[in-house]
């Protein structure tokens, strides 16, 4: 693993991302398997590693927390403190063999370790308080165990006091409340950096294992084909949409192009009525005498003439007994201004007062 680690010290720190991927480059091209045919089973772990190492180099999360922590990665994590799992042992794939659920593999090693850290936090909480966490399962766990050991590891605070760490007070030597409360406050904030730097080691190691974890790559997978499955459906139901819309906008053209065929006949029906209306129609027309006239100056001679006189007032006299009786009159001497009839009895006629109405 030292080869590996030493890769690793070399293109981080403060390598930018760009130094990091040509770095990588350059030794991958070296290292890969199809370059090495004589020394193949080095060159497949060495390159392997240098995978691994670009995989934590490109996450700039598992960047920092590497910058940070580099010299106790390295040395494997040798300063660890007492009471204390040595959680930085665990990162790269030298601390497993393969994954497999043999006692070396992927899925043992780590259940045994998050069973440890379980098991050391249950000492220091009062008996049935205690609250068993998911277990790491195996290959063949159901995946919504595997999403809960996740969900629960990835919040994970420890439960140990810590009161074993370097640099505590000890209150017993506090002269007065005064200095005894000053002690405990420095002791807290020790204990309290402690607890929250080996959370961060374990949940950045949880995050670190969720994305080798073969069962978590599976399901992201089956997501993929089930989201691309999904798309190709609402793809063809959009295609069936729009093929739809498309045939009821061409049927409704058609159906219109009907309707505009039959508008414009009737239209073509009307238009020729009407010609031969005009046709026969043609000039001027006197319904009394049943004569027809091609202007109107004729017109309006005939309707002078006696005989078309003598026949309106006869009309007229007609139409006076059979309106006398609701009491309807005929304005006569206005009647017969208009129509150029002269009073038939000579001289003027006295009109009766009757209620008013007029026979247009």
């Amino acid at each position: 693993k030292q080869w590996y680690q030493r890769r690793v010290a070399i293109t981080a720190g403060s390598a930018n991302p760009d130094e990091i991927k040509k770095s990588h480059r350059k030794l991958a091209l070296k290292w890969h398997p199809d370059k090495n045919l004589n020394n193949q089973e080095e060159a497949a772990r060495n390159f392997k590693e240098i995978q691994e190492a670009y995989e934590c180099l490109s996450d700039p999360q598992e960047k920092a927390f590497y910058d940070k922590h580099r010299e106790q990665i390295l040395r494997g994590g040798s300063d660890f403190k007492e009471d204390e799992i040595n959680v930085m042992a665990f990162y790269g794939s030298s601390s497993y063999d393969g994954f497999s659920d043999e006692p070396t593999g992927f899925y043992a090693v780590f259940r045994d370790l998050f069973v440890r850290i379980a098991s050391e936090d249950k000492r220091y909480v009062e008996e049935g308080e205690w609250e068993e966490p998911p277990g790491f399962g195996d290959s063949s766990s159901n995946y919504d165990d595997v999403r809960n050991f996740y969900g629960w590891w990835q919040s994970y605070c420890t439960r140990k006091s810590y009161v074993w760490l370097d640099g505590l007070y000890d209150i017993r030597e506090a002269d007065g409340r005064r200095i005894l409360r000053a002690m405990e406050k420095e002791n807290k904030k020790v204990i309290d950096e402690a607890k929250k730097e080996f959370n961060e080691h374990v949940r950045l190691l949880v995050n670190h294992i969720r994305k080798k974890d073969p069962r978590c790559a599976a399901y992201r997978e089956k997501q993929k084909q089930a989201e691309e499955e999904r798309q190709a459906a609402e793809e063809r139901r959009r295609k069936e949409q729009r093929k739809k819309r498309a045939e009821e906008i061409e049927q409704l053209a058609e159906q219109g192009q009907e309707m505009l065929e039959l508008q414009n006949q009737q239209i073509d029906e009307l238009l020729n009525e009407f010609s031969d209306s005009e046709e026969e129609d043609d000039g001027f027309y006197c319904p009394l005498c049943k004569k027809r006239f091609k202007s109107s100056k004729m017109m309006k001679q005939h309707e002078k003439s006696k005989k078309h006189m003598e026949r309106l007032a006869a009309l007229r006299e007609e139409f006076a007994d059979e309106l006398k009786d609701s009491g309807v009159v005929l304005e006569e001497e206005e009647d017969a201004a208009r129509l150029h009839v002269p009073n038939p009895g000579g001289g003027k006629r006295k009109k009766k007062k009757v209620p008013t109405a007029t026979l247009r």
